[in-house]
């Protein structure tokens, strides 16, 4: 490297010097003279080398410097770069809309660490664009604290509902880990100073040690609440193990004018005539009695969906009368999941004209008392899912159905998709529209195929609406294990109908 100033180079000045006898270098024994000579040259070789390690030296220091101005310079531009970025640009109402999408309302960790806080924490511009934005504040949950002090927790709340301004309140409350009663008191006061702005709430409320609510529980503090909540539309109680809840809650349903939805676990046989059930539109009862349930269906006048999950069938043994039929003329849909329970002994004692969605999950289907059941419906949708399914049954409940436009055939492991069933559904030459459910438009089968691909692909393209005498238009196939890959996929689609196989999984 040559000086730009007086054209100096290191490296010409520390040339390699000349060799005074080359001849040496191979053999022979010099003499004092050649001695000298070459001594001499050693040493202008070791000065050189010296010059080099400290041009080298200086290289390298200068080396750093640049590096370290460069990375400098690099910051520098980045940060000014940053100022001219286009989202500095974007008004403050816009970034709300963006930041409101942040808001995740399945939650369930530290406060602190919920995304729309994180917000609040990167610049002073997004957090003010974010605390002016009511709707991202919209809905407050309180879960795990294990790592928030009782305090901070309070405050971060307290913060939020000043933020959400006037807007309606979604309410999630699964309580903080082991609070203190004083805290206790301190959040549900806190959530019920704005009760006149709740919309929807989602409870799982304190319980004890024995699964009863204690004296100083979020059960109690509710009861004694002597407000109103004018837009409560939702109301969801997702506890249970409680056996026993104050009488006194019951003020909470008579306080709420516009209550629609109601999810109550009916496990606890609570005094039904206290709840409003005239006025709702959706149940969800997460765990109950058949019963209950009936009668519950009994003093309904408006309900148009009913969701059921895990009922007792054994509540009507040891010589209990089963009720009388209850008629609902509004219901609309409905959803029966009994985890292996039998879930004919509740259908067999409903009857629901309007009733146009059914999903049935996880049990067993007593095919008399729910073949009675189907012929008072005019069912649009059917779903049985994870049932134990019959050749035979399903056929008689098909045939009751003339109006189905979406089934749902899931059943167990040991479900097969027989022949039989496949070329009941099939299209007779020259018949149109088909005998069976004739407006079927969508499918959707799993279990172990048992039956020739040709004759399903015969079912197919006779239902096809494109090409076929059916409606058919969206299929969707399931193999279970061992069950063969529907073949023709492409061709099928190819003929207008919109087929979905999902590759079968493996033996174990």
């Amino acid at each position: 490297m040559s000086c730009t100033n007086c054209g100096f180079s290191v490296l010409s000045s520390a040339a390699i010097p000349a060799a005074p006898h080359p001849e040496l270098l191979i053999s022979g024994v010099p003499s004092e003279s050649q001695t000298a000579e070459i001594e001499a040259a050693i040493a202008l070789a070791g000065q050189n080398i010296t010059a080099v390690d400290a041009e080298m030296e200086r290289l390298q220091k200068a080396l750093e410097d640049h590096s370290a101005r460069r990375r400098e310079l690099e910051e520098f531009s980045l940060k000014h770069q940053a100022a001219l970025s286009a989202i500095r640009k974007l008004p403050a109402e816009v970034l709300g809309e963006i930041f409101s999408w942040c808001r995740d309302a399945d939650y369930d960790g530290e406060l602190r660490f919920d995304p729309k806080w994180i917000v609040t924490r990167v610049c002073r511009t997004w957090r003010a664009a974010a605390v002016s934005t009511p709707r991202m504040w919209d809905e407050i949950q309180v879960g795990s604290a294990l790592y928030t002090s009782e305090a901070c927790l309070v405050l971060l709340l307290s913060q939020q509902i000043q933020w959400s301004g006037q807007l309606p309140l979604s309410v999630k409350w699964s309580g903080p880990y082991n609070p203190s009663p004083a805290v206790t008191h301190s959040l549900v006061d806190l959530f019920l100073s704005v009760a006149h702005r709740w919309r929807s709430a989602n409870l799982w409320l304190g319980r004890s040690e024995y699964w009863i609510p204690a004296a100083d529980s979020e059960y109690h503090i509710l009861a004694e609440f002597t407000g109103s909540f004018p837009i409560l539309q939702k109301l969801e109680f997702c506890d249970t193990l409680v056996t026993e809840i104050p009488a006194s809650l019951s003020t909470i349903f008579r306080a709420s004018p516009l209550l629609q939805h109601l999810k109550l676990p009916l496990c606890y046989r609570p005094a039904l005539h206290h709840f409003p059930w005239t006025q709702l539109k959706t149940c969800h009862f997460p765990a109950c009695t058949a019963p209950d349930i009936a009668e519950v269906l009994r003093l309904t006048s408006n309900i148009v969906n009913v969701s059921i999950e895990g009922y007792h069938r054994d509540a009507w043994h040891h010589g209990d009368e089963r009720p009388a039929s209850v008629t609902i003329p509004t219901l609309q849909t409905l959803t029966v999941s009994t985890y292996g329970l039998e879930s004919g002994t509740l259908l067999g004692a409903l009857v629901t004209p309007a009733l146009q969605r059914l999903t049935v999950e996880k049990c067993t289907l007593n095919h008399h008392q729910i073949l009675d059941f189907l012929s008072h419906c005019v069912l649009t949708h059917l779903k049985l899912d994870d049932v134990d399914l019959a050749t035979d049954g399903l056929l008689a409940m098909l045939v009751l159905l003339p109006h189905l436009i979406d089934l749902v055939l899931h059943g167990t492991v040991d479900t097969h998709i027989s022949p039989s069933f496949v070329k009941a559904l099939t299209c007779v030459p020259g018949r149109r529209p088909p005998s069976l459910v004739p407006h079927l438009a969508s499918l959707s089968l799993a279990g172990l195929f048992r039956c020739p691909n040709r004759v399903i692909l015969d079912m197919l393209r006779s239902r096809n609406a494109a090409t076929g005498s059916g409606a058919l238009r969206k299929v969707i196939f399931v193999p279970l294990y061992v069950s063969p890959v529907i073949p023709a996929v492409d061709e099928l689609r190819a003929e207008g109908l919109d087929v979905t196989c999902v590759q079968p999984e493996k033996t174990l």
